[in-house]
């Protein structure tokens, strides 16, 4: 930066420095020195988003996140970022939208899976195995999803199913103590299977 104190990139790599180092006010200003010398660089206007939505100012957030789709309209994390600040606004059904359109750029985007079928878990909507499914099918050594889709299905009272996607996150992680306890759960509760 002494050398260059017009590269905007610089200043976003200080700036992800100083988050690291925990110094969220002078990586925030980093971002904006970014961003005046140069409005459409993309890369700085999502961290801005995200820098923002992490100090929960939702409108900063989303202006920076439109700026990045104005900047590059396939800017997934943009739509992403706009999801993630709808939601933690309780507004499910903007939160819903962009995370779509966030798939409908990237179907590959375990997050924008996550965040959908988690709501749509909450909602007790059917629609969260598809997106457990999708998410799983992203990341197979993923724990969450299959727990998650295990409790689905034990309150479904789908049990054999429950009780085989419990198995699958105890071969994937085997210390994860939770699948034991539904099995056991399951076991004693609903199928008197006291052994």
């Amino acid at each position: 930066l002494q050398l260059d104190t017009t590269n905007s990139d610089f200043y976003i790599n200080l700036s992800d420095i100083y988050l690291l180092l925990g110094k969220v006010q002078k990586s925030k200003k980093a971002l904006l020195k970014a961003y005046n010398l140069k409005p459409d660089n993309k890369e700085g206007i999502i961290k801005l988003a995200k820098l923002y939505l992490i100090q929960k100012e939702y409108s900063k957030s989303i202006e920076f996140a439109n700026k990045a789709i104005n900047a590059d309209n396939l800017s997934y994390e943009a739509y992403f970022i706009k999801g993630y600040t709808y939601l933690e606004n309780a507004d499910t059904a903007k939160a819903i939208k962009n995370f779509q359109e966030s798939l409908n750029i990237n179907q590959n985007y375990y997050d924008a899976y996550i965040q959908l079928a988690n709501i749509f878990y909450e909602k007790r909507n059917t629609l969260a195995i598809n997106y457990y499914q999708n998410a799983i099918n992203i990341d197979p050594k993923a724990v969450e999803p299959r727990y998650n889709l295990g409790m689905i299905y034990q309150t479904n009272k789908e049990f054999e199913k429950a009780i085989k996607t419990y198995e699958k996150i105890i071969k994937i992680n085997p210390d994860y103590k939770y699948a034991y306890y539904n099995i056991g759960y399951i076991n004693l509760v609903y199928l008197n299977n006291f052994d």
